[in-house]
């Protein structure tokens, strides 16, 4: 059972891993000033996996990682959710453009 849960940690991490880096290339195009959800949540996978890979995890601890983790799976989704709602009008606006001009068009 306890391998299970352990396997079931690592599927979480790598899922979480997956949606976060859905968010990567907006880093490139907003200022520093504040860490980004992606990034904490990058660092919160980087602490779940180095945690995760001790064999000695007692049950109550690899169950709290679950719960971490699951809630990070929440706030991950609900983020990428609200950035693809925010992006569908520009998505329109950059299609009723058309086609780009073709190089030397005027």
């Amino acid at each position: 059972m306890k391998i299970a849960r352990a396997v079931l940690c690592h599927l979480i991490v790598a899922l979480v891993a997956i949606v976060t880096a859905s968010f990567a290339m907006d880093a490139a195009a907003r200022p520093h000033e504040q860490k980004l959800p992606f990034e904490t949540w990058s660092e919160q996978i980087a602490n779940a996996e180095a945690r995760l890979s001790d064999p000695t995890l007692s049950d109550f601890t690899v169950d709290r990682w679950v719960e971490r983790l699951e809630a990070l799976v929440v706030e991950a989704r609900n983020a990428a959710a609200s950035a693809r709602q925010q992006a569908s009008p520009i998505a329109s606006q950059l299609e009723a453009l058309g086609p780009p001009p073709e190089e030397g068009a005027v």
